[in-house]
């Protein structure tokens, strides 16, 4: 009797810890599932980016035909995707005036667009010396030196909204009237909101039906930076488009933006 009972205790047991090592076999196999899925699902959408990224590099490539390629348009650089819709705005709309907050492979695009439409001119804002003189070489190799002028803007303090900001010195930016506004520096590591001057310092120079083009608008920085310009300057439309680093389009309304 003492026997059986022993035997019935091991088989209780054994079961038990069949039906343990069980439940974290399937656990394991749901979990590896699910990271499976999860790994697929994360290479469906770099391949989507990927592709979106080549896709609109090819037909930026194909509108502008610029002598010599774009630089990398990776890190820091405005993504193609980026720069094709810069592109489409700046061909369709036909500005007279275009002030770049930072310069690059958008001012090339830029400054081509106007040689494109026959009419207008890139001022490009830049705080890195090294970076304006690279910019104005682009613009040399291609071509493009008459319809973008690169200006050297070291960072200043500006006192906005009760805080204090380092932005660019516009002491040697024309004083006309902007019809495209592209936003696309300076860098974030600089402070908290670090893009929100241009707002202030440049939409009372925008025309009516002009274009803020904002780089990077995924970001809760440039998320907040745009409720800051709606709520001071009332009037704005906003759409956003799809874009690898988000994109904003900001068009100024006939209505008078007060500043």
């Amino acid at each position: 009797m003492l026997l059986n009972s022993t035997l019935l205790v091991l088989l209780l047991a054994n079961l038990a810890c069949v039906i343990f090592v069980y439940r974290k076999i399937k656990r394991i196999d749901l979990e590896t599932w699910d990271l499976r899925n999860s790994f697929f699902k994360k290479m469906d959408e770099c391949e989507f980016r990927l592709y979106r990224q080549i896709e609109s590099l090819h037909a930026l490539n194909s509108i502008l035909d610029l002598a010599t390629p774009l630089p990398p348009l990776r890190d820091w650089a405005g993504s193609p995707d980026f720069l094709l819709e810069l592109c489409r705005e700046a061909i369709s709309r036909r500005p007279e005036t275009i002030v770049e907050c930072s310069s690059g492979a958008s001012t090339i695009v830029a400054a081509r667009c106007c040689q494109i439409n026959g009419v207008g001119h890139v001022f490009s804002l830049e705080n890195g010396p090294e970076f304006a003189e690279k910019t104005r070489k682009l613009l040399s190799e291609n071509g493009l030196s008459d319809w973008a002028t690169v200006i050297d803007a070291p960072l200043k303090e500006y006192s906005l909204s009760k805080e204090k900001y380092p932005w660019y010195a516009t002491d040697s930016l024309p004083d006309t009237p902007i019809d495209l506004l592209v936003v696309d520096g300076p860098p974030r590591f600089l402070r908290k909101h670090a893009r929100y001057p241009a707002g202030p310092i440049l939409i009372p120079r925008l025309k009516e039906n002009s274009l803020i083009i904002l780089d990077d608008a995924d970001r809760d920085d440039e998320t907040k930076i745009i409720q800051q310009w709606r709520d001071e300057f009332p009037g704005f439309k906003i759409e956003r488009r799809t874009a690898e680093k988000g994109l904003a389009l900001l068009v100024k309304s006939k209505t008078e933006i007060a500043p």
